[in-house]
């Protein structure tokens, strides 16, 4: 997550908040710690939260923050979450959450949590009990595995399915340092989109759906392939209200399959991207893969699937690219007590696994953010810059 100030956080001030952050989400502070059935979160002995602060200065912000942002963070070593200020002429901070602790949504409630305490300190909670640690479900744990690993634990594709298409990446290497791309929509061609969708009473994610779509039919051509997508749902709709955690790995994920669409109007991809979403909707998607993870890991220890999945002699299939919408951040959630928040968007995570691809897209008051995370030595940059090029060509308005 980034968080453009229109002024200057204090230091100390800020350093203060982490702590009650840490405070009041005790898993901030853990590092995993190997168990027999499954590893454990465990607090970082000696860990002082101020500690999870980088402050770099710096005149040109951009490379600093992309850094901070890139930064991998280990959840066997910890810490599993750094917090970063780039001062320039104004402020920018940087929160990178590993994927293991928590989803995009947890980016996103951790930045707002940090503002609340920010402006106003008594908010920090008291420590919870040690039972917090052991008791935080199968979903976070999984995410120890990178995706190619986890993807052979999932439903196969059916008898005599078309092949589906992963985002193309170099072959012969095995670096995968990440790299992002980002794109900021004026406020007039976002009002397009937005209107768009409000004259066609759609969702506005499933305008964007329809622009990834047909912006990989444009891509893949008459080729053959299938675009496929997958779209991470949040399952902490699942749980009743007290129940839902704010940092925790909570996303399933749904893959959609349209075809392709070369050809078609966009109101006729639209109507297809609302009727495959809404038939999904009618059941609850992105259990059924957390369940089959489920039944795994409750069935057999940790280290007896750890090992058989890094012996698999099957090929592993890649995942399909990613699509995160996080919907509009409201500025006053940002807003650090005086200092107002000039813009706020959040950052897709891509781990190791090859070919891995993910476009994430936000609203911040009357603009609107693209931004493309890739395994950057892996994957061919020119057509990521294709793709980016033909999506926001393929958006209405």
């Amino acid at each position: 997550m980034v968080v453009e100030f229109e002024g200057r956080l204090d230091k100390a001030r800020l350093a203060d908040a982490i702590r009650g952050v840490v405070k009041t989400e005790p898993i901030l502070g853990c590092r995993v710690r190997r168990g027999f059935f499954r590893p454990r979160w465990k607090p970082m002995p000696g860990l002082d939260a101020a500690d999870l602060l980088r402050v770099v200065t710096a005149a040109e912000p951009g490379p600093e923050v992309e850094h901070l942002l890139m930064e991998d963070l280990d959840p066997w070593r910890g810490p599993i979450v750094r917090f970063g200020l780039v001062r320039g002429e104004q402020d920018t901070l940087v929160v990178n959450l590993d994927h293991t602790a928590g989803d995009a949504a947890s980016v996103r409630l951790l930045t707002c949590l940090l503002a609340s305490i920010y402006a106003h300190p008594e908010r920090a909670a008291a420590p919870k009990p040690a039972a917090y640690f052991q008791k935080r479900g199968f979903r976070t744990l999984l995410k120890l595995n990178s995706s190619d690993r986890r993807s052979r634990t999932l439903p196969a594709s059916p008898p005599g399915a078309p092949p589906g298409w992963q985002f193309p990446w170099r072959s012969g290497t095995r670096e995968f340092a990440k790299r992002i791309l980002v794109r900021r929509l004026a406020p007039e061609k976002a009002a397009a989109v937005r209107d768009f969708a409000t004259a066609r009473n759609a969702w506005l994610n499933d305008v964007l759906i329809a622009a990834y779509f047909r912006a990989l039919s444009r891509l893949l051509g008459d080729g053959g392939a299938v675009p496929r997508l997958t779209i991470p749902v949040d399952m902490r709709k699942y749980l009743p209200p007290h129940e839902r955690p704010r940092i925790a790995n909570f996303a399933g994920p749904f893959i959609a399959t349209l075809g392709q669409d070369l050809g078609a109007s966009f109101v006729e991809t639209l109507d297809r991207v609302r009727a495959a979403t809404a038939a999904e909707k009618q059941g609850r998607p992105g259990l059924d893969q957390a369940a089959a993870l489920s039944a795994l890991v409750d069935r057999f220890p940790y280290r007896i699937i750890e090992s058989r999945l890094a012996r698999g002699k099957t090929p592993v299939p890649l995942p399909p690219p990613w699509f995160i919408a996080l919907g509009a951040l409201r500025p006053e959630s940002f807003a650090f007590g005086p200092v107002a928040a000039r813009y706020a968007y959040p950052l897709p995570s891509v781990g190791k696994a090859e070919g891995a691809f993910q476009l994430s897209a936000s609203c911040f008051a009357d603009s609107m953010t693209m931004a493309v995370c890739f395994a950057g030595d892996a994957a061919d940059e020119e057509l990521v810059n294709q793709f980016l090029d033909h999506y926001l060509a393929e958006l209405p308005g």
